[in-house]
């Protein structure tokens, strides 16, 4: 064990002070965290749950008001043939708070949350986005920062079979930051799925769609960067903002840098809005937007709501295409016999298309006819250009983002027809053996009853020839008896 704890010595006067100075914050550095995006999307089964949470919106302290009559409206858009609509239901803040504008929802908000500001999107018929910005009091705006300053040390950790890991501070910090960060979208994402539950929320409110903005106060350098360059700060590679390959940034957004991160079945799609504070939006006209710069930025950016409905249009395309994977999967690993295992199996996944191509099917046909015209698509939309561009390959964001959704909305179509054929030609042949079976079990049980019959017949035959035998001896009687009369 003294190697060990030599291991832990060294580390502690060698590495780790410089290793803190690297990941920590620098003294007069600040980090804030003004507002973070959640989204949820509505589909044919889930819309009732929009109308639900409205009701309960509608039931509070203060009424919709102004914005009554928004459940009509997205009902009427739900009902047309091709999509477009958008609508601001403003501001919902905590019951006791001032409210500046007469018509201002109420409700029970999340710790460190000050406000929402809400939009509703209708980008296809049969699809509702619900873009929510949780906008965070001083507390929440600052509390990645207790993290980023903390000073840690090299520590062991006993692992299986006597090995030893050694966790360095770097690692601890990341774990840290992940845990706050994961708190803040927490915050926001538990109080949508139980207010609003949609898509997302079936699969727990961390599955939930979030942006986060994060708003440095000393670094304005985001781009000629090197991935883990040992020269430079560390705190962006804590923060997971070390990718410029998978960075964007926009003309109409000077300053500020967008990180998307793909969703995946297991991860929800998350995306970091990140820049200098003092560099963000500059040359734009913000007065009319808050006192304080980080309210401003965070108030101007509630514009992205359509840039980042796009983006959940993906997200929610990708969702379909893993479902129909999954249940592609499920017929394909099926047996073709009719045991009751296989039976429940096949009942169990058409249970599974019935309730998925219900919202896969018309989202499929919908985001085609909504992709179809790229100037349509880009209406209100902010593009992004690569912040690292790859020689001989031109990358625009959203551009390349409509081309796939269009491929998805094919791919959606075509997986859904292949699954319904192997879903028709698994019942017939399942019905074809379980018809033979019963066949044939009918057959033993007609011979069965044939038997059954004969044994019967058999069994009247002897008993009735000993009634005919006491019968005739009863008949013999009466006639001595009349003529010894």
């Amino acid at each position: 064990m003294n190697h060990i704890q030599n291991s832990l010595e060294y580390s502690h006067k060698e590495r780790d002070p410089g290793d803190n100075a690297k990941t920590s914050l620098p003294p007069d550095e600040s980090l804030r965290v003004p507002c973070i995006w959640a989204f949820e999307a509505f589909t044919p089964t889930l819309i009732d749950n929009l109308w639900d949470g409205a009701r309960r919106l509608q039931g509070s302290e203060s009424s919709l008001g102004a914005q009554e009559p928004f459940a009509d409206l997205v009902a009427d858009w739900r009902l047309r043939a091709r999509g477009g609509g958008w609508v601001n239901l403003g501001f919902i803040v905590n019951p006791e708070q001032y409210r500046p504008i007469e018509h201002t929802l109420t409700a029970r908000l999340p710790t460190g949350v000050k406000a929402v500001h809400a939009t509703i999107l209708q980008p296809l018929p049969s699809t509702t986005i619900l873009c929510s910005q949780f906008i965070f009091d001083e507390q929440g705006r600052s509390a990645l920062e207790a993290p980023l300053r903390e000073v840690f040390s090299t520590y062991a950790e006993n692992r299986e079979k006597g090995i030893v890991s050694f966790i360095s501070v770097e690692h601890q910090r990341i774990q840290a930051v992940e845990v706050m960060r994961a708190y803040l979208r927490g915050q926001c994402t538990d109080w949508l799925a139980n207010t609003f539950p949609g898509l997302w929320a079936s699969g727990g409110a961390s599955a939930i769609p979030t942006v986060e903005l994060m708003l440095f106060s000393k670094r304005d350098e985001f781009e000629n960067r090197t991935p883990g360059n040992a020269n430079e700060s560390s705190v962006l590679n804590v923060l997971r903002l070390d990718t410029p390959f998978e960075t964007w940034k926009s003309d109409e957004l000077p300053g500020l840098y967008l990180k998307l991160d793909g969703s995946t079945k297991n991860s929800p799609g998350r995306a970091v809005l990140f820049g200098n504070i003092e560099s963000a939006l500059r040359g734009t006209d913000l007065a009319a937007y808050g006192s304080q710069r980080e309210d401003q930025i965070a108030h101007w950016c509630q514009d992205l709501d359509h840039t980042f409905g796009v983006w959940i249009l993906g997200l929610i395309a990708d969702s379909y295409v893993r479902d129909l994977a999954t249940v592609r999967d499920g017929y394909g690993s099926l047996q073709f016999d009719a045991t009751a295992e296989s039976l429940t199996s096949a009942r169990r996944l058409e249970t599974t298309v019935s309730a998925l191509t219900r919202n896969s099917m018309p989202f499929a046909y919908e985001l085609k006819q909504y992709c179809r015209r790229k100037s349509l698509f880009m209406h209100e939309i902010y593009e992004f250009d690569p912040v690292t561009k790859w020689p001989g390959v031109e990358r625009k964001l959203f551009a390349n983002m409509r081309e796939n959704l269009i491929l998805v909305a094919r791919h959606i179509k075509d997986v859904e027809q292949h699954v319904r054929t192997v879903a028709i030609q698994f019942g017939q042949i399942v019905s074809a053996m379980a018809n033979e079976r019963l066949g044939s079990t009918n057959l033993k049980l007609q011979r069965a009853i044939a038997w059954m019959t004969i044994a019967i017949l058999v069994l009247t035959a002897l008993l009735a020839k000993k009634e005919i035998s006491e019968v005739g001896e009863l008949f013999e009687k009466a006639i001595a008896a009349f003529r010894g009369a």
